[in-house]
């Protein structure tokens, strides 16, 4: 899967227990960079004692199983009852790989309304690609961020490369990390979007950002 999704090469085969050690790469969605790292399995036969602290080091974790296994359900079970002890959140992601396999389909869904209201789940197949750009999308709002592009008066935005803050983040943020400058000097922004929906509306800076806002920043 994060072979499809990115240019990392770890290590692929058809039997268990191929990856054994952290394989990092970077997954575009749309115009955000979104690192994976590829982790060794975990699993009631046997988990690297060092996977507490590379899952820690990770913004969000993705749990990724194989619908078709036998015990998939105990090993979710297992998984994240490993994850509480450690005291570590679980995962903001479900995914069910191999929907390419026969008798997949069926059981992510029986996976799914088993597991869909505890977390977002996703079906994909890292052969055929089904699924991957969902999961980006998924991966992306799970992250809890938000971009937003800088514009000077009169000027178009350069949509191609965003600024990217936590959501919830507010103008007055937004300005400083554009420029210190402007977080000490502008005296309110315009706000546009791609909608087009409030063009220039004066903005103040507590005003709450949306994903893909366009700011136009108004010094003294």
């Amino acid at each position: 899967m994060v072979c499809q999704l990115t240019h990392a090469r770890p290590e692929v085969a058809d039997y268990p227990f191929t990856t054994r050690v952290p394989t990092p790469g970077m997954m575009l969605f749309e115009n955000v960079q979104i690192q994976l790292v590829d982790t060794p399995p975990m699993s009631s036969e046997f988990v690297e004692p060092w996977m507490p602290q590379i899952i820690r080091g990770a913004h969000i974790s993705a749990l990724v199983v194989d619908p078709n296994d036998p015990d998939v359900l105990g090993e979710i079970e297992f998984i994240l009852l490993t994850l509480e002890g450690w005291r570590i959140p679980a995962p903001k992601l479900l995914v069910g790989n191999k929907l390419d396999q026969a008798g997949v389909v069926e059981n992510f869904a029986a996976m799914q309304a088993l597991y869909g209201d505890r977390f977002p789940c996703v079906g994909v197949s890292a052969v055929t690609g089904v699924g991957l750009q969902e999961f980006a999308r998924d991966a992306f709002r799970a992250l809890g961020i938000v971009r937003f592009y800088s514009k000077a008066p009169g000027k178009k935005p350069d949509l191609e490369v965003p600024y990217v803050l936590r959501r919830g983040s507010t103008v007055q943020d937004a300005a400083a990390h554009v420029h210190r400058d402007f977080a000490e000097r502008f005296e309110f922004a315009r706000l546009f979007r791609k909608s087009h929906e409030h063009d220039g509306l004066m903005v103040d800076r507590t005003h709450i950002l949306e994903d893909e806002d366009v700011l136009e920043f108004h010094t003294a």
